[in-house]
């Protein structure tokens, strides 16, 4: 197996890891081919049948969540892109999308700020593109990393009554910058409970999103 193959696989993996984490349904793509790619070997029928995919251009992920929001993921392999190739991608998917639904888009190179702008134009669903060098490897699956989640309105509520706080921005900030925001698509205002586990036992703390 080429290391190029091998990467592409391990993209994949992390991409249904991370919208499995975000809670969307993964189950269907749990499997290739009867063997499982949620694991940490590719064996050689999962890497014929990926190439298969490739050839036949049907590498695209498409799932709903338990809210019935879906998210369509597209993976771009040209190694240039220019921004009217990315728009033509955002318009042909949006007709299979809804408002506040999701797209993703997965860039063989490092989208640059003329492909990043481009999020800005489209207000009814939410983008992203998100450069394949990052997902290589899962981020949230380092053992010194801690476990995070993203909490509803209504926690985020109990959490500022708790600690008497006016505001939830009066919590704590993480950077809307930091790879987990990218991971768990989290956006200014969101904020995340953090678990910490070690010998002298589990650590709960939250970040507002700054």
């Amino acid at each position: 197996m080429s290391l190029e193959v091998k990467n592409s696989l391990r993209v994949r993996k992390t991409v249904l890891e991370m919208l499995k984490d975000r809670g969307y349904d993964i189950s269907k793509y749990y499997k290739l081919n009867n063997e499982e790619v949620i694991g940490d070997n590719f064996s050689d029928n999962i890497v014929k049948y990926y190439k298969t995919m490739v050839n036949d251009k049907k590498t695209s992920i498409f799932v709903n969540n338990q809210n019935g929001q879906k998210c369509y993921v597209d993976f771009i392999v040209e190694t240039k892109i220019k921004p009217t190739f990315i728009r033509e991608s955002i318009s042909t998917t949006k007709k299979k999308l809804d408002d506040n639904d999701s797209y993703i888009l997965i860039t063989n190179i490092k989208p640059n700020n003329s492909i990043l702008k481009i999020i800005g134009e489209n207000k009814n669903i939410n983008i992203q593109i998100i450069w394949a060098k990052r997902l290589i490897i899962n981020i949230t699956k380092h053992i010194l990393q801690p476990k995070f989640r993203k909490m509803n309105e209504d926690e985020i509520n109990d959490i500022t009554e708790r600690f008497s706080l006016k505001s939830k921005f009066l919590l704590p900030f993480m950077q809307n910058t930091d790879p987990i925001c990218e991971y768990y698509d989290l956006e200014s205002g969101d904020v995340i409970e953090i678990i910490r586990i070690s010998q002298m036992g589990k650590n709960i703390s939250y970040r507002c999103i700054k």
